[in-house]
């Protein structure tokens, strides 16, 4: 009995799940942007890809970078394509989302403040053909007590 009900939900889950065929580039904005609780500029001009990886599922790659009061220069490196998710039928919706990235925070660009990796805790939103929209929150556990990021990403296929 058992191993029907997981017999039936793996092949729940691999009816539902969108294929992603090819690395697709989104351009757009982040706004509600929050890092350590603090409310940050919004960014604009950031450039997102989407991409299959080999077991079937989506990796999320990109930067999204900042200055902050004029002195702090944020980079959020997703470059690694360490971010993986599920992209199910037949809205697109993100699910099952799981990985990390890479934080660096320098003072006047110079002085490195700190470059560990985050852990991604949640990642919602759509991906389309021709758009992508998530909420993304993450924590830098041994950092301030856990340092937590989070912001909203909007945009267009390029």
């Amino acid at each position: 009995m058992f191993s029907l009900l997981v017999l039936l939900m793996a092949s729940f889950v691999g009816v539902n799940a969108q294929v992603i065929n090819n690395e697709v580039q989104f351009k757009g904005s982040a706004t509600n942007v929050y890092m350590g609780g603090k409310h940050v500029r919004d960014m604009n001009d950031l450039t997102f890809t989407v991409a299959p990886t080999e077991d079937g599922r989506c990796c999320l790659s990109g930067h999204a970078a900042f200055l902050a009061a004029g002195i702090t220069y944020h980079d959020m490196d997703f470059t690694l394509k360490k971010v993986v998710f599920d992209v199910l039928q037949p809205n697109g919706a993100i699910s099952n989302a799981s990985g990390y990235a890479h934080i660096y925070i320098q003072l006047f660009r110079k002085f490195t403040v700190l470059s560990k990796d985050f852990n991604v805790t949640s990642l919602t939103g759509n991906v389309t053909d021709n758009n992508l929209t998530f909420h993304i929150e993450a924590i830098i556990p041994d950092y301030k007590g856990g340092y937590v990021i989070s912001f909203d990403f909007t945009g267009n296929k390029i």
